[in-house]
């Protein structure tokens, strides 16, 4: 597997090819991923598991739609001010997709009609 590096000019690099975000767009061919589908839900899961964990005095059912944004917000904000390693960035990443998965789960949530 090819190590892929962020350079701070945002883009990507990977053998020794810079590829900027939107170039990405000009490709047809879907964009190889990194990890699995069902890995990246692992590791959301553990994160609700911890979060859960760590506010199991609190009724998060108590929070609004509103609310649980303002969180997400919060996380979003220290990932776009990250000046650290991505590995970093990503976990935050992991922590707002585990937040995004919490409020649906006190919320309802339609099914997507069409795939």
């Amino acid at each position: 597997m090819t190590e892929k590096r962020f350079n701070p000019e945002g883009a990507l690099e990977e053998e020794g090819c810079a590829c900027q975000p939107d170039d990405m767009n000009k490709y047809p061919e879907k964009p190889k991923t990194v990890m699995t589908r069902e890995d990246v839900y692992k590791l959301i899961d553990s994160e609700r598991k911890y979060q859960e964990k760590k506010q199991a005095r609190w009724d998060d059912s108590a929070w609004h739609i509103s609310d649980w944004v303002v969180f997400i917000k919060r996380y979003l904000q220290r990932i776009d001010d990250w000046t650290g390693h991505p590995r970093e960035q990503m976990d935050e990443m992991r922590k707002v997709a585990a937040l995004a998965v919490a409020c649906m789960e006190y919320n309802v949530t339609r099914e997507r009609k069409r795939v």
